[in-house]
């Protein structure tokens, strides 16, 4: 029952968290994760973080948190909306966008649990769609829970997929999302951009 408890702060965490606004190319309005096409302001990173780009992927690194990832090199940095969210960055279309939300929780969990958990009662995590896969991603040091999940939009159906990675008493949010013809097209980098995630054990 505890452990239910600690599943549904998470998501309610990440959900009242994440910044709400709308993607006008497709009508779609989505809570958490779009980022708005008008933004454009992209913002410095702070220092303590660091930025290094190969020819396919931009590797970011923080070093309060004593993690890194690495995400497709055509995703610009952006402010983001909540405290909670630590890093944004939207591709060069302003059609898809990678957060990454830091939490402390409670009580430890492991990438395990958290997807016996969601097998259990999917109706639980008041998803903002539907569930259509779920499971277990290995990375560079861990596991990563995950969650896929469609959106109904007006023109267009879109895709979340939240990768959960759970080290001690810190849990990282890794958020990727886009129109589900765009989505469909980069999964493939979604997917070796989780693979790079790495976190000081």
């Amino acid at each position: 029952m505890k452990k239910h408890f600690v599943l549904l702060l998470i998501f309610f965490v990440i959900f009242i968290s994440g910044c709400s606004s709308s993607n006008e190319k497709n009508n779609i309005s989505v809570t958490n994760t779009s980022v708005n096409k008008q933004s454009t302001n992209k913002s410095p990173m702070p220092e303590k973080n660091s930025i290094k780009q190969n020819s396919a992927m931009k590797l970011y690194e923080n070093t309060k948190y004593n993690f890194s990832i690495e995400i497709p090199k055509e995703f610009d940095y952006v402010s983001p909306k909540s405290p909670n969210i630590i890093m944004s960055a939207v591709d060069e279309s302003h059609i898809a966008n990678i957060n990454i939300l830091v939490r402390t929780i409670d009580e430890q969990i492991t990438a395990e649990e958290f997807n016996n958990l969601v097998a259990e009662d999917p109706q639980s995590l008041n998803l903002p769609g539907e569930i259509i896969d779920r499971g277990i991603i290995n990375t560079q040091n861990n596991k990563a829970a995950y969650v896929l999940c469609m959106l109904k939009g007006k023109s267009s159906d879109i895709l979340l997929q939240q990768f959960y990675i759970f080290n001690k008493n810190i849990m990282f949010a890794i958020s990727y999302v886009a129109p589900k013809k765009y989505f469909d097209n980069c999964k493939k980098s979604y997917y070796e951009s989780i693979k790079t995630f790495n976190v000081e054990v």
